[in-house]
């Protein structure tokens, strides 16, 4: 299909950092247990998606940015097939 889930992996191989909102811990897709929070995608809620959307715009943490991109693109080249 051409659900959230199917499309979240995908957006891992772009050339952007991708926030993914925490809404139920229930529906975890196959790929998910080989990332991390942080480290392969910026991680929110909808408590925080304000706050963790600054991020992005502030400039403060490019770096970090940068670094996660890399570490989602690397996963992205390991585990799929485009």
């Amino acid at each position: 299909g051409n659900s959230w889930s199917e499309r979240f992996p995908r957006l891992l191989c772009y050339n952007s950092a991708v926030i993914r909102v925490e809404l139920n811990d229930d529906f975890e897709e196959y790929f998910f247990k080989d990332l991390v929070p942080g480290v392969h995608f910026i991680p929110a809620t909808l408590d925080n998606f304000t706050a963790v959307a600054r991020l992005f715009l502030s400039g403060d943490k490019d770096e970090y940015l940068q670094r996660v991109v890399r570490n989602a693109n690397r996963w992205c080249a390991t585990h799929l097939t485009l």
